[in-house]
């Protein structure tokens, strides 16, 4: 038994265990647009899920982490199998009565950026940017800048 839970910020998280030996952790089976990509060991603490089934150990949470690859803006499916490819059901936190068998999910990548301004040299503005992917922590220049003064645009580098 158990359930997939949802989405948030490119992780997927649920719970699940085998009725017949509680006390060992399970394994699930990760679908993205219906191919199996991965498996994950259910064996996160779910105190919520242990205090309502009175669960010996509460380790029964999973967690799946979005590949980078699939950070492209299309639309994609996201779903969760037992061991023996029954569906995980999926909790629409809208309308938490009505159970789905897949996720849809469309993710875009996010940057944060790191930038310095050196100053004026020979009339010139001078400095440096970098593009940061918080999923990895790699670094990239090449950014364009729009530059401006007094909120009037004057170049774009």
């Amino acid at each position: 038994m158990g359930y997939f839970d949802g989405l948030q910020t490119g992780v997927a998280r649920g719970w699940a265990l085998n009725l017949r030996d509680p006390g060992q952790p399970t394994r699930v089976h990760v679908l993205i647009d219906g191919q199996e990509v991965s498996t994950v060991l259910c064996d996160g603490i779910r105190e919520d899920v242990q205090n309502a089934l009175g669960h010996p150990t509460g380790k029964v949470g999973y967690s799946f982490t979005i590949p980078p690859s699939l950070y492209d803006g299309e639309q994609h499916s996201l779903s969760f199998r037992f061991g023996n490819r029954t569906v995980i059901p999926y909790i629409n936190p809208a309308d938490p009565e009505a159970l789905g068998e897949e996720l849809l999910f469309s993710l875009r990548p996010t940057f944060e950026f790191q930038s310095f301004i050196d100053g004026m040299k020979g009339g010139a503005l001078r400095g440096w940017v970098q593009r940061v992917d918080p999923r990895n922590g790699g670094r990239s220049g090449g950014c364009p800048i729009l530059v401006t003064a007094n909120g009037v645009r004057v170049a774009q580098v």
